[in-house]
């Protein structure tokens, strides 16, 4: 099976563990998800910001976001987890998937 890398770079943003719960939930296969997070939150953000859910395949690493230096550079953080999957997707913490939207990917590209 050809594995997806699914990068993604969260500044503060709530939306994240919904994000994530979306792409496992809709892949029509799951396994073959690899996520690499790069996580910069301040120690005020609620809890749930970072509650992210439980998948084999998903790294994180978590800095404190007045550490960042901007978009461009917590991108090449996540980067760091890519780890020869067939395919690569770099997407924002606060994106929709549809069903199957993974086989779909393969598909289209």
């Amino acid at each position: 099976m050809n594995d997806i890398f699914i990068q993604i770079a969260a500044y503060r943003d709530s939306d994240l563990p919904a994000t994530l719960r979306n792409l496992i939930e809709r892949a029509a296969d799951p396994e073959r998800l690899h996520f690499g997070i790069f996580l910069q939150l301040k120690p005020e953000d609620p809890a749930e910001w970072a509650d992210l859910p439980e998948h084999p395949h998903m790294k994180v690493e978590r800095i404190d976001a007045a550490a960042s230096q901007g978009c461009c550079w917590a991108r090449k953080q996540a980067q760091k987890f890519y780890n020869n999957e067939t395919y690569w997707l770099q997407i924002d913490s606060h994106m929709r998937a549809v069903y199957g939207w993974d086989r779909l990917l393969v598909q289209m590209h």
